[in-house]
């Protein structure tokens, strides 16, 4: 676990030396890998401060079977938390990135597991089995879900055959990427079929995609889709009339001490910790 946050601080740093905290560019590729002759303008969203939930899904969504097919898709996991079942994404050999409203709207801080709660995630062993680790505390920041919706789930036990997927600086507006999760919106029985959009808007914590997504992928990765490298997390509508999802981004100072605070929750279990700081 240390090893893994040093490498991810060095990541971090180096990522915004270059990249800033937001902002916007005016130009852009429509598609990253096209050659600069097919560059586009594309015009930043505006920012509507109305934020909703994602559509609530038909059912609770139980895969049968894991999604294996590609590096982000192993890293994929199944997070059955207090609150509501939701997607997660590996970033260590015992840490699991959700979304800090799948822990519970109120919980501030690190949150030991209680004794006799179901709190558990469902990490891929093959093609057709699941893996079940439970989780031992919840790392969040002190403040509500809605200006940090990212949690650190440590886990009792390594996930040794799985590669944890690498965070990257978020890119440039008209970028296109990959959001991956479980969830099945009202009306449907299976998940979202087209899940690569552009980036419309970027913000200091967060970035927006024109992909529709559901309640069940909430705490899902977003993901380059050529290199598996990881954006940030599935969060919650700006507005319901827009067809768009915003993502929590994970390449920001706060989220950079909160993986730095699991770390040491997994070293020491019992201490006591001040919840990081939203700033």
């Amino acid at each position: 676990m240390r090893l893994l946050v040093c490498s991810c601080a060095s990541l971090l740093a180096s990522a915004l030396a270059c990249a800033g905290c937001g902002g916007h560019v005016a130009l852009n590729r429509t598609d990253p890998y096209a050659p600069p002759s097919e560059r586009v303008e594309i015009a930043p969203r505006p920012v509507e401060k109305m934020r909703t939930k994602l559509p609530n899904d038909t059912a609770l969504v139980e895969p049968g079977q894991p999604m294996v097919g590609s590096l982000q898709e192993r890293a994929l996991t199944h997070v059955h938390a207090p609150a509501r079942v939701c997607s997660g994404v590996i970033l260590g050999k015992k840490l699991v990135a959700t979304a800090h409203q799948c822990v519970g709207d109120a919980v501030q801080g690190v949150r030991p597991t209680p004794k006799g709660e179901e709190f558990y995630v469902e990490v891929a062993s093959s093609s057709f089995t699941w893996t079940r680790r439970t989780v031992v505390a919840a790392v969040v920041a002190g403040c509500e879900w809605e200006r940090l919706d990212i949690a650190l789930l440590v886990l009792s036990e390594p996930m040794e055959w799985v590669k944890p997927l690498r965070i990257i600086a978020v890119p440039q507006t008209g970028f296109r990427a990959q959001a991956l999760g479980f969830g099945q919106c009202g009306g449907t029985s299976h998940g979202v079929s087209e899940r690569v959009g552009q980036v419309l808007r970027r913000e200091n914590a967060e970035i927006e995609v024109d992909v529709p997504l559901c309640s069940g992928d909430v705490g899902g990765p977003l993901v380059d889709p050529v290199t598996g490298d990881l954006l940030g997390l599935i969060s919650h509508q700006n507005s319901p009339t827009l067809r768009s999802t915003t993502i929590m981004r994970l390449d920001t100072s706060p989220v950079h001490a909160l993986l730095q605070q699991a770390a040491a929750v997994a070293a020491e279990p019992g201490k006591a910790f001040e919840p990081v700081s939203c700033e």
